[in-house]
Order: C-alpha cells, then sequence, then structure tokens
C-alpha cells in the first residue's frame, strides 16, 4: 500500500517538469514568428520565418519552400507542411535546447534536422 503514495508523489514532481518544458518550447517558438531564423543544415546553410497568419517560408541551399505551420497542442512544438519538402506532408517538431544552442528536431525520429545560429 505504501507503493502508491510514491507513485503519486512521482507523478506531482514529473507534470510541472513536462508543462515546464511545453511553455518553454511554446514561447521559444514564439518569440521566433515574425523573425527569420538562420539555421545550419545537413545540406548548409538555410533560413526560415513563421508568420503570424499562419504561413512560412523557407530557403535552403538545395529548395525553396513556403507553407503553414499550426501549433501543436499535444506538443511540445509545431506542425509545418511545405508545398515540395516531404512532398507537401505534414510534420512535427520541437526544439531541444543545450546550453544556448536551439536545436529544431523532427518528432518520432528525434533528429535535429537543424540547429538556429541566429534569429533576426
Amino acid at each position: 500500500m505504501t507503493a502508491r503514495p510514491a507513485l503519486l508523489l512521482l507523478l506531482a514532481l514529473l507534470v510541472p517538469a513536462a508543462v515546464s518544458a511545453q511553455d518553454q518550447s511554446r514561447a521559444i517558438f514564439q518569440s521566433w514568428i515574425g523573425r527569420t531564423l538562420i539555421l545550419e543544415l545537413p545540406s548548409g546553410r538555410g533560413q526560415v520565418r513563421f508568420e503570424t497568419d499562419s504561413t512560412a517560408n523557407l530557403i535552403t541551399p538545395t529548395l525553396t519552400d513556403s507553407g503553414r505551420w499550426r501549433w501543436d497542442d499535444a506538443g511540445p512544438g509545431w506542425c509545418a507542411r511545405w508545398q515540395k519538402l516531404r512532398n507537401g506532408q505534414e510534420a512535427c517538431f520541437t526544439i531541444t535546447t543545450v546550453g544556448r544552442d536551439h536545436y529544431i528536431v523532427l518528432k518520432g525520429t528525434n533528429e535535429a534536422v537543424s540547429k538556429v545560429i541566429e534569429v533576426k
């Protein structure tokens, strides 16, 4: 019977950490809206811009694309559907922070698809 209070205590400690991670991810992403992110990509440097009307533009060494983004309430993170990239299929992302660096990570694979190197 003592396992149940211990489990409840563990859950009480974990839930605020999950909520704060979602809040932190949302705050970082919201600070990016309307600004240009300079990215370090596997193919070289690129940039992305998320607009307040949920449109987005992407420029990489191999592709220029436009699309739409939405916040993923199941989060933390956002989803984007590009016209060309991934053949128009929606993909969802989250932000991983290591020190002062922010990485955009593809959900499901946990693959870091880019590093944000500057926000203009």
